[in-house]
């Protein structure tokens, strides 16, 4: 007959709660579905960089500015801004209404200086707080630096050092 111990029951107490860690971990979870990118603006950009705004488009990304540094690029390319139209799930705050979409040509899969992203947004919606997340190709999402948020103005700042699709959730 086995004799249980102290120990040998700590250790399956230990791995039920870390598989239930896990579990509820994946189930609370935000998470995007993937729809239609519609790239919007584009901008040809090399290593004396600048700084562009998309205005006028009547879209979601209206507003937007993208400021790349000098020295972030080491060879001409061009950026592409738009939209994602998938549907984001959270399961706490709400949605942004937006994914943002930021694409680079020739390759680049990061960069050596960040870009600095300006968003906006509804100022009425008065969030306590706002986090910034980067969906990747499965639709899971990591957050994302959120340097400056201008709440009472509307205003979201983040920084990337690569090209991404990315969305924010405001907490209330």
């Amino acid at each position: 007959m086995l004799k249980r111990t102290d120990g040998m029951c700590l250790k399956y107490l230990a791995i039920a709660l870390l598989l239930f860690g896990v579990f509820a971990m994946t189930y609370s979870k935000a998470h995007y579905i993937h729809g239609a990118t519609k790239i919007i603006e584009t901008f040809n950009v090399d290593s004396e960089g600048g700084s562009f705004t998309v205005e006028n488009t009547n879209t979601p990304i209206d507003g937007l500015t993208i400021e790349v540094p000098t020295g972030s690029l080491r060879k001409q390319v061009i950026i592409s801004v738009g939209y994602n139209e998938g549907q984001l799930k959270v399961r706490s705050g709400k949605g942004s209404g937006v994914v943002l979409v930021l694409e680079v040509s020739n390759n680049v899969s990061s960069f050596e200086k960040p870009f600095k992203i300006t968003a906006h947004f509804d100022p009425s919606i008065k969030p306590k707080s706002i986090i910034g997340y980067v969906i990747d190709e499965k639709g899971s999402l990591r957050p994302l630096d959120t340097i400056s948020k201008l709440k009472e103005q509307g205003v979201v700042v983040f920084y990337t050092f690569r090209p991404l699709m990315f969305t924010w959730i405001y907490i209330q």
